[in-house]
C-alpha cells in the first residue's frame, strides 16, 4: 500500500514541547486527579454517614408562626401610628410657638 503524498507530510511532521510546558502539562494532570481522588474520598465518607432526620414542620407550627408575625406587624403599626402622633403633636407645639412670637422674635427667626 502506497502513501499519499498528504500523509507521509502528516507522519513526518514534528512536535515541539518546551520543558516548562511539558512539566506545566504534568502539575495540572497531578492537581485535577488529587482532587478526583479527594472528591471520590469525600463520597465515600458521606455515605457512611447516617442520613439527616426529616424535620416535619406541623400545621400548628405555621399557624403559630403565622400569628407571631400578624401580632409582630400589628405591634409596628401601632409603634408608627404612636410615633406619627407624636409628630403631629410636635408640629402643632412648633406652629403655637412661632405664632405666639413678636414680630421682631419672628424676623430675627427667619434671618437664621
Amino acid at each position: 500500500m502506497a502513501l499519499k503524498k498528504e500523509d507521509k507530510e502528516i507522519q513526518d511532521q514534528t512536535f515541539v514541547i518546551s520543558v516548562k510546558t511539558f512539566f506545566a502539562v504534568g502539575a495540572g494532570l497531578v492537581l485535577l486527579v488529587g482532587e478526583y481522588i479527594v472528591l471520590q474520598s469525600d463520597i465515600e465518607e458521606a455515605k457512611r454517614l447516617p442520613k439527616a432526620a426529616q424535620v416535619e414542620i406541623t400545621r400548628l407550627e405555621i399557624e403559630m408562626n403565622n400569628k407571631l408575625i400578624l401580632q409582630h406587624f400589628e405591634d409596628v403599626e401601632k409603634d408608627i401610628e404612636q410615633i406619627t402622633k407624636q409628630i403631629d403633636e410636635l408640629k402643632q407645639k412648633i406652629y403655637e410657638d412661632f405664632h405666639l412670637m413678636t414680630k421682631h422674635e419672628k424676623d430675627n427667626y427667619d434671618s437664621k
